[in-house]
C-alpha cells in the first residue's frame, strides 16, 4: 500500500491560521515515522473545504485514480478531506471501489469494511459545520454592516482596525492617505483639472505615491473618485448603506463628482496656459474654442506674445465665426463678473440678515431631526424583534428578508433625510460663497491660469462665443444678483415705511422696489443654500 498526506488549512488569507500548515506537517511527519510508514507524496490546499474546486485535492485524486495499488491517506482530520457533500462522495465511492483503502486522523482511523457508517457521521458533521460556519458568518456581517460597519477592505485613506473586538472593527482615517485623497476629491471637484492632470500633480507636485511605491494608475485614480465610500456611504448586496466613518466629501459633492466624470472633458494643459482650453464653445457651430499664440517682433518691445483665441471647427468644415484677441474675451469676463459685485456694506447685511435666518430655522430644523431620529430608533428596534423572532424559528427566512429590507429601505431614507436636513441650513456656505464673491474679480485678474478656471467653473457653466461676444449661463445666485444689482443698494436697507390713513387707522406701505429687494435676497439665500450649488 502506498501512502500520502494532504494538508489543508481554512481560509486563502495569509494571515489567519498561518500556523496551521506547519503543525499539519509536523504532525504528519511524526505519525509516519511512529507507524513505519513512508509518505510518497503530499498535497496541499489553502481553500476552504465547503468550496469545490480544491487544485491540491483534484491532484490527489488523480493520483489516487490512476494509482496501480491501494492508496492510504494521512491527514490532520477527515474534516480536512472535505467539508461538502461532493468532495465527500468522491472520497467514500474510492473507499467502497478499494482505490483508498486506509486513512489516518488525529481522532479516529478508517479501514477498509470498517467504519463507512462512522466516516459518514464524521463527513455529515464537517459539512454540517461549514453550514452553521456560514450561517453564522452570514449574520455576524449582516450585523456589522447594521451597526455602519462596511465588512470589507478599507479603501485609500482609511484603514481597517484590526485589534477591535470581531464584530465591531471599525474603519479609520489612515494617517498618510486620508488627507492628500481628500485633497485630490476636491481638486477634481473644482472641474478644473482633468484625472491625468491631477495624475502628474499629485506624482510631481506633491510627491503621494501608492502603497506599491509607484506613481497612482489612472485607473486607481478613476476608481477613487466612484467610490460612494468617501461621502460616509458604502453599497453592500446592492443597497447603499450609511457607515459611521469619518467621511472625506458630503453626499451632494460625491453627486457632484459623478456628473462631472459622466462629461467630456477636454480640459488639457498647453504652453500657453489658456484658462480657457475645453471651456468655451463656438456660438456658431458649436465646436471647442482653442487659444494659440504668436510672437511679433516690434521696436519698442522687442519679441512680445500675443494669445488668441480660434474656433477648431471640429463639428463643421464651415464657420462664420472669426478669430479673437484672448485679451478681449478677458475683458467681458472682467465685466461680467463686475456685474455681480456689490458693496461691502450690503455684503455685511446679508451675511448678517442670513445668519439671524438661519439660526430661526435650526430650531425647527433640531426638533424635526429628533422626529427622524425617533422614528429611525423604532425600525432599528422592529429589525431586532424580527431577529429574535428568526433565531427562536417564530418566523421563516424568506419572511425575515422580505420584512427586514422593507425596514431597511424605510430606514435609509430615513438617515438620507437626517444626514441632509442641515444642507439648506449651512451658515459656512453662506460665508463662502460670500468671501468668494469678493474676491472673485482679483483672482481672475491677477491668478494663475488654474484659479482662472476656478473662477469660471464656480460662475457659471455653457460658455461660448457668438460675434465676438462672451455668452455665459449663470449659475443661480449670480444670475439673481446680476439681474437685481440695482436692488441691493443702501437705500433699501435703511427704508422706512410710508403710512396712509384709512378706516382701520395707520396701515404701512412698501415701495415696490423694497417688496422686489425682500424678494431677491430670500431668493439669494434660497439659490446659495440649495445642494444643487457646490462651491470650491
Amino acid at each position: 500500500m502506498k501512502y500520502i498526506a494532504y494538508i489543508r488549512k481554512s481560509t486563502e488569507g495569509n494571515n489567519r491560521q498561518v500556523q496551521s500548515i506547519p503543525k499539519q506537517y509536523h504532525w504528519v511527519k511524526r505519525e509516519a515515522e511512529r507507524r513505519g510508514i513512508r509518505i510518497s507524496l503530499f498535497f496541499e490546499d489553502s481553500k476552504s473545504g465547503h468550496k469545490l474546486g480544491r487544485k491540491g485535492f483534484e491532484n490527489m485524486i488523480q493520483e489516487i485514480e490512476k494509482s496501480k495499488v491501494p492508496i492510504g491517506i494521512i491527514t490532520w482530520k477527515i474534516s480536512r478531506l472535505s467539508r461538502n457533500p461532493i468532495d465527500e462522495g468522491i472520497i467514500k465511492y474510492a473507499f467502497m471501489r478499494g482505490k483508498i483503502k486506509h486513512i489516518i486522523a488525529r481522532d479516529r482511523e478508517y479501514k477498509e469494511g470498517e467504519s463507512q457508517i462512522i466516516m459518514g457521521v464524521d463527513f455529515g458533521q464537517a459539512t454540517q459545520y461549514s453550514i452553521n460556519l456560514s450561517k453564522d458568518v452570514k449574520e455576524g456581517l449582516y450585523k456589522k454592516v447594521e451597526k455602519g460597519f462596511m465588512p470589507n477592505r478599507a479603501p485609500y485613506g482609511y484603514i481597517n482596525d484590526s485589534f477591535g473586538e470581531k464584530g465591531n472593527r471599525k474603519i479609520y482615517p489612515d494617517s498618510k492617505y486620508f488627507k492628500p485623497i481628500q485633497r485630490f476629491l476636491k481638486e477634481y471637484l473644482k472641474g478644473t483639472c482633468s484625472v491625468p492632470e491631477l495624475q502628474r500633480k499629485m506624482t510631481h507636485e506633491w510627491g503621494l505615491k501608492s502603497k506599491n511605491g509607484k506613481p497612482f494608475a489612472l485607473g486607481t485614480l478613476y476608481k477613487l473618485l466612484e467610490n460612494r465610500f468617501y461621502c460616509g456611504e458604502f453599497v453592500y448586496n446592492g443597497k447603499i448603506r450609511q457607515g459611521k466613518h469619518k467621511p472625506m466629501i458630503s453626499v451632494d459633492e460625491f453627486e457632484k463628482i459623478q456628473s462631472l466624470l459622466g462629461k467630456s472633458q477636454n480640459v488639457s494643459i498647453n504652453k500657453y496656459e489658456n484658462h480657457y482650453s475645453g471651456y468655451i464653445s463656438c456660438g456658431d457651430c458649436q465646436s471647442t474654442i482653442t487659444g494659440y499664440s504668436k510672437v511679433k517682433k516690434t521696436k519698442k518691445n522687442g519679441d512680445t506674445a500675443y494669445h488668441y483665441l480660434r474656433c477648431t471647427r471640429s463639428k463643421k468644415s464651415v464657420c462664420n465665426e472669426k478669430n479673437i484677441g484672448r485679451k478681449y474675451v478677458d475683458e467681458q469676463f472682467v465685466e461680467l463678473l463686475e456685474s455681480i459685485q456689490i458693496s461691502r456694506k450690503i455684503t455685511t447685511y446679508l451675511i448678517t440678515a442670513f445668519h439671524i435666518k438661519n439660526k430661526e430655522e435650526k430650531k425647527d430644523l433640531d426638533y424635526k431631526k429628533r422626529k427622524l431620529q425617533q422614528k429611525s430608533s423604532e425600525l432599528q428596534n422592529e429589525l431586532e424583534i424580527l431577529a429574535e423572532k428568526l433565531s427562536k424559528g417564530i418566523i421563516k427566512d424568506d419572511l425575515f428578508i422580505k420584512m427586514s429590507t422593507k425596514i431597511e429601505e424605510e430606514q435609509s431614507l430615513l438617515i438620507k433625510e437626517i444626514n441632509s436636513i442641515y444642507s439648506g441650513n449651512d451658515l459656512k456656505k453662506i460665508d463662502k460663497f460670500f468671501s468668494f464673491l469678493a474676491k472673485a474679480k482679483e483672482k481672475f485678474v491677477k491668478g494663475t491660469h488654474l484659479e482662472k478656471k476656478e473662477v469660471l467653473k464656480t460662475v457659471g457653466a455653457n460658455f461660448s462665443l457668438k460675434d465676438g461676444k462672451l455668452l455665459v449661463d449663470l449659475h443661480k445666485p449670480f444670475l439673481i444678483l446680476q439681474k437685481s444689482r440695482k436692488h441691493f443698494n443702501l437705500r433699501n436697507i435703511s427704508s422706512e415705511l410710508d403710512y396712509s390713513s384709512s378706516k382701520k387707522g395707520l396701515t404701512a406701505n412698501f415701495s415696490s422696489e423694497f417688496n422686489i429687494w425682500c424678494r431677491d435676497v430670500e431668493k439669494l439665500r434660497t439659490f446659495i443654500l440649495d445642494k444643487s450649488f457646490i462651491l470650491p
